[in-house]
């Protein structure tokens, strides 16, 4: 027993030091729960992207930034050894947003070529090439 009531001695001496000052309890409670939640973030991810409908997924230990970093001091680098490790289809996230690269020949034709319930190339040109109203100024 003398164990036990030296052990009860301490846990609760340290809870009542800690519970004592309200900020570093809030403060340890917000990191807790940060660190739950990109632990649980990442762990969702990986098991979605064995789902074999969507491209790999290049992952980053920068949340929110991402690959911004990497990709801002060379993207022509970062395109070519994600293209040699992954293939010519991957996704990646730049500050908070998901990209999907289809890098090379076969890549393009995959996409201009293919069944509209597939890929649809009219969905992401079709904002692009939508008329829109123009006005002419007068000089």
């Amino acid at each position: 027993m003398h164990f036990y009531e030296m052990s009860s001695r301490l846990i609760g001496d340290t809870v009542s030091k800690v519970t004592d000052n309200v900020t570093t309890v809030v403060l340890a409670a917000s990191v807790i729960t940060l660190i739950l939640g990109y632990v649980s973030k990442v762990l969702l991810r990986q098991s979605s992207d064995k789902d074999l409908k969507y491209p790999p997924y290049i992952p980053s230990s920068i949340p929110f930034l991402g690959h911004a970093i990497a990709f801002g001091k060379s993207p022509i680098e970062f395109l070519e050894n994600a293209y040699e490790k992954y293939g010519p289809v991957f996704s990646f996230t730049m500050v908070g947003s998901t990209f999907t690269y289809l890098l090379g020949s076969d890549a393009a034709q995959l996409m201009f070529n293919s069944k509209n319930d597939d890929l649809n190339a009219e969905d992401v040109y079709s904002r692009l090439t939508t008329p829109g109203v123009w006005q002419r100024s007068s000089l």
